[in-house]
């Protein structure tokens, strides 16, 4: 991130504008490397380390992406004003390098020694030729493909993607309603501050609320919330509809995401329980790839859908989209969760194992 920050300072000197779009380019690729890796790390922290609060923290780690993305355009809006284009991303470049320093000096060395069951639980072989038969051996590839693995990570797909489809072409839907750059400004910032609030509350819905329903009731709002944003060609051309929309958004995002990674968690620890480190890791990356994934796709969809069809239709499309998601997750999660008759599960076998041991 700190290369990326000074990448983008370099731009400004550059005069061929051929060589600026060579660097920019650049820069926005080790940007979104730079986010994954960071994101990934701090999911995989949380998962590992709090793996009995997982939920809890995710959703504290949440809150403060809520506030940087809250407080984000206007901080950079600032030293864009006193420093310029250059300084301001100098500046950014000196911040992240004072807070890599914070980290290597506070995050404790017990993450290490968590990462280290990682690694030993990957590379774990069965100690005899009867464990081989009797219990199942990790497979990465079959944890990817396990339906109900598979069906909750397209949960984090579709969840950026709904999230982030505006980003490209909102802009231009608000200059139809006349406003100024301020007031775009305020719409943009709308679905972030919100996201922010309800992160507080995270811990409520967590301790109260089964996370299948959590997802799919998000899931639904999020849906119904699209046919304000655009808003639908069937409501009123209204910006105050719109608004409502983005406010419904930023909070139905957080009900919606918070309850992926332990659904993921748990799907892949009721199949290979002896493996719940490694588990956890896995599904943290997994995550982690399928929100950015929706990140990446969902611009380019807003684009193009907007382009030759609209924006209110391309909102439109995306809240049919979520909602049919969401039926077809309830239908699918408890079809897959039910135990199969005549087919033991992998502890039941382990356990079976260590029992003819003893014997």
């Amino acid at each position: 991130m700190i290369v990326c920050m000074i990448t983008f300072a370099i731009c400004g000197n550059l005069k061929n504008k051929s060589k600026v779009v060579c660097f920019l380019f650049g820069a926005r690729i080790m940007q979104g490397v730079a986010a994954c890796m960071v994101t990934t790390s701090t999911y995989a922290i949380i998962a590992v380390s709090f793996a009995s609060q997982k939920m809890t923290y995710l959703g504290y780690g949440e809150s403060a992406k809520g506030v940087g993305c809250s407080f984000g355009p206007v901080l950079g809006s600032i030293l864009y004003s006193l420093a310029g284009f250059q300084g301001t991303f100098f500046i950014m470049a000196c911040a992240f390098s004072c807070m890599l320093c914070l980290l290597y000096w506070l995050i404790p060395n017990s993450v290490d020694i968590n990462d280290s069951k990682v690694n030993e639980e990957s590379i774990l072989v069965a100690h005899d030729q009867e464990s081989l038969t009797s219990v199942s051996k990790f497979s990465f590839t079959k944890l990817l493909i396990d339906p109900l693995f598979l069906l909750t990570s397209i949960c984090g797909f579709l969840c950026f993607f709904a999230f982030c489809y505006y980003e490209a072409v909102l802009t231009v839907r608000l200059v139809e309603f006349n406003l100024s750059k301020f007031g775009i400004g305020l719409v943009f910032s709308i679905s972030p501050v919100t996201y922010f609030v309800m992160n507080i509350f995270s811990s409520f819905f967590i301790e109260n609320f089964d996370p299948k329903k959590l997802i799919m009731f998000g899931i639904l709002l999020t849906g119904c919330s699209l046919f304000l944003m655009g808003p639908s060609t069937l409501l009123p051309n209204s910006l105050v509809i719109l608004s409502t929309g983005h406010l419904i958004m930023g909070a139905t995002e957080v009900i919606f995401m918070l309850p992926i990674l332990p659904i993921l968690i748990k799907a892949g620890v009721d199949k290979y329980p002896k493996h719940k480190y490694l588990i956890s890791d896995i599904s943290s990356g997994v995550f982690n790839f399928y929100l950015m994934l929706g990140q990446g796709f969902a611009p380019i969809y807003g684009s193009y859908v907007t382009e030759y069809f609209g924006y209110r239709n391309c909102a439109t499309s995306i809240g049919i989209l979520l909602i049919c998601y969401c039926l077809l997750y309830y239908i699918l999660y408890n079809l897959l969760s039910k135990p199969k008759l005549g087919v033991s599960n992998e502890s039941s076998s382990e356990e079976q194992f260590k029992s003819r041991k003893k014997i």
